[in-house]
């Protein structure tokens, strides 16, 4: 993600992304670019590049996938509860919340 910022930050620095894009960072440092490429991104901040939002709810996303991978794969329910993981899941997404 730093190395991708970066070459975001170094294009608009240059102007390259139309009119005015300058104005729009000139205020910011590069060691902004590399908090933000280093961990902001990776905690919900936006400042750069909107859709990297999703980063961060992807990264939580893969250590419930893990810890529950890991604490289960003894257990010889865990299909049980893989099964009402997924089912909870649907729910989620089809209701919008518990």
């Amino acid at each position: 993600m730093l190395i991708i910022i970066s070459i975001y930050y170094f294009f608009m620095r240059m102007d390259c992304f139309g009119d005015s894009t300058y104005n729009k960072i000139k205020d910011h440092t590069y060691w902004e670019v590399i908090y933000d490429g280093m961990l902001g991104t990776w905690f919900g901040g936006t400042r750069w590049f909107f859709p990297a939002w999703t980063l961060s709810i992807e990264l939580y996303a893969s250590y419930w996938v893990y810890l529950f991978a890991e604490i289960l794969r003894e257990y010889r329910g865990r299909f049980y509860i893989y099964f009402a993981l997924i089912l909870w899941t649907i729910n989620v997404e089809a209701v919008g919340f518990f």
